[in-house]
């Protein structure tokens, strides 16, 4: 049964190899290219018998009972006892990560399942660039809707040390209601301009972005907006170079971030122009009005889902 599985992640592993090639969508490649890499992964320590025997057994079962479909397996951490993840209904990944451990004494192996929690439907997030006028606004943001009797969830005080930053981001990307403070800084940073894709990413934008557009984030003449076009363009030209100088094997993630960037460079564009054609109002009247205005959007937006 390992041979068959075995088999199938190699054939698999062959349509993601040649559909890389033939694709030209630099988001479709981003994710493309990370498939490829973790069932690299994944083969690797399969092949090296890193994996128990038990958890090989059940992949397999799992993979042959659709073979036109096989899941792909996209995360093993080697040399640690595993469990089985799955995802949500409607994805078709299989995550493996690693559990506790028993006592030293014991040496069994505990596999079980567990179900990844989505953002809860009351939930506040606050997507913003550190520092300065944005952190400020935010602080006074977030005070008042805690004061309100409001969950607001910002990553200063939910994400916590060490914690999984990327895995915060994409929770971000999730939220029912996500308060996005726009400004310069924020236009330029690849973690914030990940979170303002993952919002996109899982749909119905507009009505679930709730943004605040500081005066230096100029969005709203079209040469202007072109500037954040080409300060991505620059980035992705930079790293390029700098990538073509150092050795194939030392490049592990940085093709990640240069696909990121692509996919930053041709969305920011769209995603600007739905932002200038809000009206968000000006810092200084949400402060003028103690953020009245955004709370009554966001209770009228959560009364709508209830």
């Amino acid at each position: 049964m390992p041979d068959e599985l075995l088999e199938l992640m190699r054939e698999k592993l062959s349509v993601l190899e040649k559909a890389l090639i033939l694709e030209t969508d630099a988001s479709v490649r981003f994710k493309l290219t990370n498939d490829i890499r973790y069932l690299k992964e994944e083969l690797k320590l399969i092949e090296g018998n890193s994996v128990p025997n038990l958890l090989i057994n059940r992949l397999s079962r799992i993979f042959v009972t659709d073979p036109e479909a096989p899941p792909i397996i996209t995360s093993i951490i080697p040399n640690h006892p595993y469990q089985v993840v799955t995802t949500p209904p409607e994805q078709d990944e299989i995550f493996i990560s690693q559990v506790v451990t028993t006592p030293p004494e014991q040496d069994e192996i505990f596999i079980s399942q567990v179900v990844t929690t989505p953002p809860e439907q009351d939930e506040i997030f606050i997507s913003y660039a550190w520092g300065g006028e944005s952190e400020r606004i935010v602080n006074e943001l977030d005070k008042r809707l805690l004061e309100k009797g409001l969950t607001v969830i910002r990553d200063k005080r939910d994400l916590g040390f060490k914690g999984n930053i990327k895995e915060f981001m994409q929770r971000i990307g999730q939220g029912h209601y996500v308060i996005v403070v726009i400004s310069d800084k924020y236009l330029k940073s690849d973690n914030c301009m990940f979170e303002l894709l993952e919002i996109a990413q899982h749909g119905d934008f507009y009505d679930r972005i709730f943004p605040i557009v500081l005066a230096d984030a100029d969005i709203y003449k079209p040469v202007k907006r072109l500037v954040y076009v080409k300060h991505w363009e620059n980035e992705i030209q930079a790293l390029d170079a700098g990538m073509k100088e150092v050795g194939a094997a030392n490049l592990h993630g940085f093709r990640d971030d240069i696909d990121l960037y692509n996919k930053i460079r041709g969305r920011i564009a769209g995603l600007t122009d739905v932002l200038k054609n809000m009206n968000t109002l000006t810092p200084e009247m949400h402060e003028a009005g103690n953020f009245e205005q955004l709370y009554q959007a966001l209770e009228s937006r959560r009364s709508q889902d209830r």
